[in-house]
Order: C-alpha cells, then structure tokens, then sequence
C-alpha cells in the first residue's frame, strides 16, 4: 500500500514486490499443523497474536495479487475459525488472567476473519455480548462488522464508545 501514499521508482516497486514474495514464502517455515503460526520457524506451538498478525499480512497481500503457497490460506483460515468458535474469556481468578489481551485477540481474529471474507458471526456475536469489552476489542470487533456490511451493528457497537486508549502493559505472562 505504500505506492498510495507516496510516488515509487520502478526499481523501488520490485524491491517491495520481492520483500512480499519472500515474507509469504518465508511464512510457510512458520505455519504450524493446526494452521496458526508459531514465534520461531519451525517451532509446533502456535502464538495466537503472531497468527492474528501473520494472517492479516497474508490476506491483505492476496488481496493485492500476490499468490500465496497452495494450502496456506485455508489452513490459517481453519485454525482461526477453531479459535475463534473455542475461545472463551478468561476467568478473573485465572492466576494468568490477560482480560484486555485475550479478548483483543480475540477481536483481531475476528476482524481478520472479516477481512479473508470468512467472518465467524457466532463468535462475533459471543464477544459483542461481553458488557465490559474493552475500548480496543469493542472497536477491533465493530470494524469486523462494518467489514461484513453489518453497519448498523458496528455503529450501535461504537456509539459513545472512547476514542483513546489508557496505558496499559502487554507482558506476555512474563513478571
């Protein structure tokens, strides 16, 4: 996308088409049997974030026309789904408790569900009844909507909503 905001060479267009080319293939190294991606090649333990993250890249880059790796996208697209149709939020006592993190990957795989044109609206459903959604996930999810032409809903989410985010700290169960 950076050729909308700014004039590029052509030999600066190559150099992006051959850095999409080789992230997506370099991707495979990460794809995990279940779908997801994991934090390091090779590696059988999924990261739900990175697979949230790697997911969006890979759609956003079909979408532009690059080809990805036969199989890739419908394996990613079945681990979200499982995901997203499993997840249940985390209980308050849970010594791990990630309340904001979790339901906003939660939302973020939702949206990228949204995007790859195969929304999980049950799921989607099941975080919109959380009354205490946070501000990030309640506007991750309302663009999830707005995405599958549900604006009435993705407005209703985000009427009154905040538009800034407070600090928080993402230690990935670290202390």
């Amino acid at each position: 996308y950076l050729d909308k905001f700014t004039k590029l060479s052509s030999s600066r267009e190559i150099e992006i088409e051959n850095n999409v080319k080789a992230a997506i293939y370099r991707l495979q190294d990460f794809q995990t049997a279940s779908g997801g991606f994991s934090y390091w090649a090779g590696e059988s333990r999924t990261n739900e974030w990175g697979s949230n993250y790697a997911s969006h890249f890979l759609i956003e880059a079909e979408k532009k026309g690059y080809t990805l790796p036969y199989g890739m996208k419908k394996k990613l697209i079945s681990y979200l789904k499982t995901e997203s149709r499993n997840w249940r939020k985390p209980s308050r006592t849970n010594k791990y408790y990630r309340y904001q993190s979790s339901e906003l990957t939660q939302s973020y795989r939702l949206y990228v569900l949204a995007l790859g044109k195969s929304a999980e609206l049950g799921a989607m459903n099941r975080l919109r009844e959380y009354s205490d959604l946070s501000t990030t996930a309640k506007w991750r999810l309302a663009g999830a909507y707005q995405l599958i032409n549900q604006t009435k809903t993705a407005k209703k989410m985000i009427f009154d909503a905040p538009t800034s985010i407070g600090e928080y700290s993402e230690l990935s169960y670290s202390y």
